[in-house]
Protein backbone atom coordinates (compact mmCIF):
# COMPACT_ATOMS: atom_id res chain seq x y z
CA UNK A 1 0.00 0.00 0.00
CA UNK A 2 1.47 3.25 -1.23
CA UNK A 3 2.06 5.96 1.78
CA UNK A 4 -0.77 8.97 1.30
CA UNK A 5 -0.17 11.93 -0.34
CA UNK A 6 1.87 14.37 1.06
CA UNK A 7 2.83 11.83 3.60
CA UNK A 8 6.62 12.48 2.99
CA UNK A 9 6.06 16.15 3.36
CA UNK A 10 4.36 15.74 6.37
CA UNK A 11 7.10 13.72 7.82
CA UNK A 12 9.74 15.93 6.88
CA UNK A 13 7.64 18.63 8.97
CA UNK A 14 7.66 16.06 12.08
CA UNK A 15 10.88 15.75 12.01
CA UNK A 16 11.71 19.78 12.04
CA UNK A 17 9.08 20.17 14.31
CA UNK A 18 11.00 17.53 17.20
CA UNK A 19 13.95 19.19 16.54
CA UNK A 20 12.72 22.91 17.69
CA UNK A 21 10.85 21.17 20.36
CA UNK A 22 13.45 19.93 22.51
CA UNK A 23 15.75 22.83 21.72
CA UNK A 24 12.89 25.21 22.98
CA UNK A 25 12.64 22.56 26.02
CA UNK A 26 16.48 22.64 26.61
CA UNK A 27 16.05 26.68 26.36
CA UNK A 28 13.52 26.49 29.03
CA UNK A 29 14.30 24.06 31.18
CA UNK A 30 16.88 23.45 33.66
CA UNK A 31 17.96 20.12 34.19
CA UNK A 32 19.27 18.24 37.90
CA UNK A 33 22.24 15.84 37.16
CA UNK A 34 21.30 12.38 36.09
CA UNK A 35 22.21 9.99 38.59
CA UNK A 36 25.45 7.79 37.95
CA UNK A 37 24.21 4.67 35.81
CA UNK A 38 25.57 1.35 36.83
CA UNK A 39 26.41 0.84 33.45
CA UNK A 40 29.16 3.47 32.11
CA UNK A 41 27.37 5.59 29.61
CA UNK A 42 29.42 7.62 27.18
CA UNK A 43 26.67 9.77 25.54
CA UNK A 44 24.47 12.60 26.92
CA UNK A 45 20.27 12.18 25.38
CA UNK A 46 17.89 14.10 25.80
CA UNK A 47 13.61 13.10 24.74
CA UNK A 48 11.00 15.71 24.72
CA UNK A 49 7.65 16.50 23.53
CA UNK A 50 5.58 19.59 22.83
CA UNK A 51 2.10 20.69 22.25
CA UNK A 52 1.24 23.18 19.16
CA UNK A 53 -2.14 25.45 20.08
CA UNK A 54 -4.78 23.85 17.50
CA UNK A 55 -3.88 23.57 13.94
CA UNK A 56 -0.35 25.04 14.59
CA UNK A 57 1.45 21.53 14.58
CA UNK A 58 2.40 22.17 11.30
CA UNK A 59 4.07 25.30 11.90
CA UNK A 60 5.75 24.39 14.79
CA UNK A 61 7.35 21.39 13.01
CA UNK A 62 8.26 23.79 10.43
CA UNK A 63 10.23 25.56 12.42
CA UNK A 64 11.64 22.78 14.64
CA UNK A 65 13.09 21.16 10.84
CA UNK A 66 15.31 24.70 10.66
CA UNK A 67 16.60 24.27 14.06
CA UNK A 68 17.45 20.76 12.93
CA UNK A 69 19.47 22.21 9.87
CA UNK A 70 21.19 24.85 12.26
CA UNK A 71 22.08 22.13 14.70
CA UNK A 72 23.15 19.64 12.21
CA UNK A 73 26.58 19.94 12.07
CA UNK A 74 27.58 20.89 16.00
CA UNK A 75 29.99 19.36 17.75
CA UNK A 76 29.16 16.13 19.48
CA UNK A 77 25.89 15.37 18.08
CA UNK A 78 25.04 12.29 17.05
CA UNK A 79 21.29 11.90 16.75
CA UNK A 80 18.38 14.40 16.02
CA UNK A 81 15.36 13.13 15.07
CA UNK A 82 11.55 15.45 14.73
CA UNK A 83 8.34 13.32 15.00
CA UNK A 84 4.72 14.06 14.90
CA UNK A 85 2.40 11.87 16.99
CA UNK A 86 0.73 10.01 14.17
CA UNK A 87 -3.00 10.55 16.34
CA UNK A 88 -2.08 14.59 16.85
CA UNK A 89 -0.77 15.97 14.43
CA UNK A 90 -0.21 18.84 16.92
CA UNK A 91 1.94 17.24 19.33
CA UNK A 92 5.58 16.99 18.32
CA UNK A 93 8.79 14.67 19.65
CA UNK A 94 12.41 15.44 19.75
CA UNK A 95 15.18 12.85 20.34
CA UNK A 96 18.91 13.63 20.59
CA UNK A 97 21.95 11.98 21.51
CA UNK A 98 25.09 14.49 22.06
CA UNK A 99 28.77 13.64 23.11
CA UNK A 100 28.01 15.73 26.33
CA UNK A 101 25.89 17.90 27.73
CA UNK A 102 28.09 21.17 27.48
CA UNK A 103 28.01 20.07 23.24
CA UNK A 104 24.29 20.19 23.57
CA UNK A 105 24.63 23.44 25.93
CA UNK A 106 27.12 24.99 23.01
CA UNK A 107 24.14 23.99 19.86
CA UNK A 108 21.65 26.48 21.62
CA UNK A 109 24.16 29.48 21.34
CA UNK A 110 24.47 28.68 17.34
CA UNK A 111 23.24 31.59 15.42
CA UNK A 112 20.08 31.70 14.73
CA UNK A 113 18.77 28.85 17.37
CA UNK A 114 17.20 31.45 19.94
CA UNK A 115 15.24 33.69 17.32
CA UNK A 116 13.71 29.96 16.60
CA UNK A 117 12.73 29.26 20.00
CA UNK A 118 11.22 33.12 19.83
CA UNK A 119 8.93 32.20 16.93
CA UNK A 120 8.31 28.29 17.98
CA UNK A 121 7.41 29.95 21.97
CA UNK A 122 3.85 31.90 20.79
CA UNK A 123 2.82 28.83 19.31
CA UNK A 124 3.25 26.40 21.48
CA UNK A 125 0.32 25.17 23.88
CA UNK A 126 1.81 25.55 27.54
CA UNK A 127 5.38 24.00 27.71
CA UNK A 128 7.40 21.06 26.58
CA UNK A 129 8.34 18.26 28.42
CA UNK A 130 11.11 16.18 28.37
CA UNK A 131 13.58 13.35 29.84
CA UNK A 132 17.34 13.31 30.01
CA UNK A 133 18.47 9.58 29.50
CA UNK A 134 22.24 8.47 29.81
CA UNK A 135 22.79 6.50 26.44
CA UNK A 136 24.16 3.10 26.68
CA UNK A 137 24.56 2.32 23.12
CA UNK A 138 23.26 0.91 20.23
CA UNK A 139 22.70 1.01 16.30
CA UNK A 140 24.33 4.02 15.14
CA UNK A 141 26.40 5.10 17.99
CA UNK A 142 29.32 2.53 17.69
Amino acid sequence: MAPEAGYFENMKLVQITFALMVLIFSATHSYSQPQQSVMNSSKYGLTGKMKAKPGKGNELAAILLQASKLVSTAKGLHLYIVSVDAADHDMIHVAEVWDSKTDHDNSLQLPGVKELISQAMPIMEGKPEGTILDVLGGKGLE
